[in-house]
């Protein structure tokens, strides 16, 4: 046997017994380094609060079930997940406990372990009957230009012959009022009107719940993980408004990450997540930081029927 391919042999083996102690070296410590930005109910409010937020509980559990302490890692910005194709952040951390929705191309990066269905969810005035995109017709939606939900509401529309026209608008900072830079085109009887949101129009975070309640709209677009994560926790909202049906019959996922140099750990992570989804215990976690079941939200977004209460 040549020298090369005993180095080569002696490389594998070594590579191979590195991978292998991923979990155990968790287990020896004692400890999981979880990586989570600090900015809201829904990752992570800080250690001031008593509900610390939905995805540190998440991981706080995965950290019991292995019984291990967890240690935190606060990330500053998203994109720090993606540096280097998304290996850097995994030298100092063993897991990404955040909201992050699974796509093809971030698979190819990270290994993703989803934690709940998610998708974009028509919401509107709680007077409103809308349950089809027939429904509607005659009415106006707002949405923005820089999200995803724009070119999606069209794609939608246009698959079902239902005629749209866009009005792009901007907010009066001073009122609140919706303001037509270009004036404000006239909208054919059974087609949609869309509000369009400039991207130089940079709007405050509730703006679309506001513009409803205020009826300058009828009805947004919100990805419903985040729309439910507000809606009971604001009781203005859910006095006036109320969820509809996804813009898509088909749902995304939001995600736990870490890396494919764990495969120890990616397993022990994706069966704790398959088992605890099924659990009471996930459902008590989902209704407290959501205010609604875990079957009833899935109930709302189609897939599955709900046992009501």
């Amino acid at each position: 046997m040549s020298r090369r391919l005993l180095l080569l042999i002696v490389l594998l083996i070594s590579f191979s017994a590195a991978w292998s102690e991923d979990l155990g070296t968790i287990l020896k410590t004692g400890t999981i380094t979880v990586g989570i930005r600090q900015i809201s109910s829904a990752t992570y409010l800080g250690e001031d609060y008593t509900d610390k937020g939905f995805c540190y509980d998440l991981a706080k559990a995965f950290a019991n079930d292995l019984e291990v302490d967890m240690n935190l890692k606060i990330v500053k910005t998203f994109s720090e997940y993606w540096e280097n194709n998304g290996g850097t952040i995994y030298d100092t951390i063993d897991m990404a406990a955040d909201i992050i929705t699974v796509t093809d191309k971030r698979k190819e990066m990270v290994n993703m372990v989803p934690f709940v269905e998610n998708t974009e969810l028509f919401f509107g005035k709680k007077n409103l009957e809308i349950k089809t995109y027939e429904d509607l017709r005659n009415l106006r939606i707002l949405t923005y230009e820089s999200f995803s939900f724009y070119k999606l509401l069209l794609q939608e529309l246009s698959r079902r012959n239902i005629p749209s026209i866009t009005n792009v608008v901007r907010t009066n900072e001073q009122n609140g009022d919706l303001i037509f830079p270009s004036g404000r085109k006239k909208i054919p009887k059974n087609s949609v009107e869309i509000l369009l949101i400039s991207k130089g129009n940079t709007p405050t975070k509730f703006i679309a719940y506001y513009q409803i309640l205020l009826d300058h709209a009828d009805v947004s677009i919100q990805d419903a993980f985040s729309f439910f994560l507000h809606y009971y926790a604001t009781p203005l909202f859910e006095a006036g408004l109320k969820p509809m049906f996804p813009v898509t019959e088909r749902p995304n996922f939001l995600a736990f990450c870490t890396s494919y140099r764990t495969p120890q750990l990616n397993h022990k992570l994706s069966a704790f997540m398959e088992n605890y989804r099924k659990t009471e215990a996930y459902n008590i976690l989902f209704r407290k930081y959501m205010g609604i079941s875990y079957p009833d939200y899935k109930t709302v977004l189609n897939l599955e029927t709900s046992n009501q209460e």
